[in-house]
């Protein structure tokens, strides 16, 4: 039984054939030098505005912004005590990371979060404001709680999650009224500074 074999393509198809498949090569390989260009140059425009962000420096920010740049820019607004437009840039890193290198950056934005929001329950017990300094004392909780969630090794996160569990079971569970702050309680700070150790890890 004779097996019927394909002829090769004619010469003349071949030589026409070449220059297209040569052109489609070459515009591949252009897109992909095209592409890694871009990527540089992105890179390159994240690396500047962060670090104009760190040396405190105005830049104006887009929620759609690269994630590195949201976050130094939450870290930023953290250290001024700009809370609300740190937690809304930190909420916004928290749901578009999808990469695991994207959520650790969004358990160290929840973090500092957590870190600002302990500061000022601190800062209030300091002053005696107990009634306001319930809800950033169980926002610094909650953040805490998140960030483990992200990062369950995150040793810093828990051992910050524990001092600042045992503040808030401390705290007095009515509101106290503001003529009776003076006369109820004489040393607030004593609601944490028998505490062992303080908050630690980032800022």
């Amino acid at each position: 039984m004779r097996t019927l074999t394909r002829p090769a393509p004619p010469l003349h198809v071949l030589k026409r054939l070449y220059p297209i498949v040569l052109a489609l090569l070459i515009a591949v390989v252009l897109a992909f030098l095209f592409q890694q260009v871009v990527l540089l140059i992105q890179s390159q425009r994240t690396t500047q505005t962060v670090a104009r962000i760190s040396q405190g420096y105005e830049q104006p920010i887009d929620l759609e912004d690269d994630l590195y740049v949201l976050f130094s820019q939450a870290q930023q607004y953290g250290f001024r005590e700009q809370l609300d437009d740190a937690t809304l840039l930190t909420e916004t890193i928290y749901l578009r990371a999808k990469k695991t290198t994207e959520k650790s950056l969004a358990a160290d934005a929840l973090y500092n979060l957590a870190n600002a929001r302990l500061r000022q329950g601190i800062s209030l017990l300091e002053q005696g404001r107990l009634e306001r300094a319930t809800q950033p004392l169980l926002l610094a909780r909650d953040y805490y709680t998140r960030t483990l969630s992200l990062t369950p090794e995150h040793w810093d996160a828990r051992y910050n999650l524990d001092i600042t569990a045992r503040m808030v079971r401390q705290l007095p569970r009515q509101p106290i009224q503001e003529e009776d702050e003076a006369t109820e309680i004489e040393k607030p700070e004593e609601l944490w500074s028998e505490v062992p150790g303080v908050p630690r890890g980032l800022p």
